[in-house]
């Protein structure tokens, strides 16, 4: 029995068109990411910390590896801040707590005033000295509104009074932050 071929034949697909174009812009774009992750990494690793053992990670910081930055040629550690309190004066006149209506941020600032030395010997992790030449420790971050803004500031003031409230040295609370104990704390909103 032979097969009816069927008035319905049915017409070969059509070809896709060729692809024009999009090579190049695809090996941009992978030359682009290439040069931006080769720069990334490059960043990275000249600004790692100093290994254990050099000088910037002595006992006055608990061994934590600090590298001193050029430009801060009295201290010398990778986080500003004041072992000796007295170097901290003329202390920087902060912020009053009550220009701000969040009780969290208030709280925060309310800190800095009371115990300002305390945070005179604190460092700031969150990478605000590396915006300004000026900023020397924790209590820096409340000459203006930056800590209002900042979460780690704010933990960082919130876990300094609790700890000096607890009987805790200045040192002990500078330890707690280099251990990022701050990220437990609530500001108290």
């Amino acid at each position: 029995m032979a097969k009816n071929s069927s008035s319905k034949e049915t017409a070969p697909p059509e070809a896709l068109p060729p692809k024009s174009g999009g090579s190049t812009e695809r090996w941009a774009a992978s030359g682009v990411l290439i040069l931006g992750t080769a720069f990334f990494l490059y960043a990275s690793m000249s600004e790692s910390p100093a290994p254990s053992g050099s000088p910037g990670a002595g006992a006055a910081d608990g061994g934590h590896a600090h590298a001193a930055t050029p430009r801060d040629p009295g201290q010398g550690q990778k986080f500003r801040y004041f072992e000796d309190p007295a170097a901290a004066h003329p202390l920087p006149v902060t912020l009053p707590p009550s220009g701000f209506i969040n009780k969290g941020i208030a709280n925060s600032y309310r800190i800095a005033k009371e115990i300002p030395e305390v945070l005179a010997q604190q460092p700031c992790l969150c990478g605000c000295d590396n915006t300004s030449d000026d900023h020397r420790s924790l209590l820096d971050c409340y000459i203006d509104e930056h800590a209002s803004t900042c979460m780690v500031c704010m933990k960082e003031a919130v876990l300094a009074e609790q700890m000096t409230d607890a009987g805790k040295s200045a040192k002990d609370i500078r330890e707690a932050i280099l251990e990022h104990k701050f990220s437990e704390v609530s500001i108290g909103n």
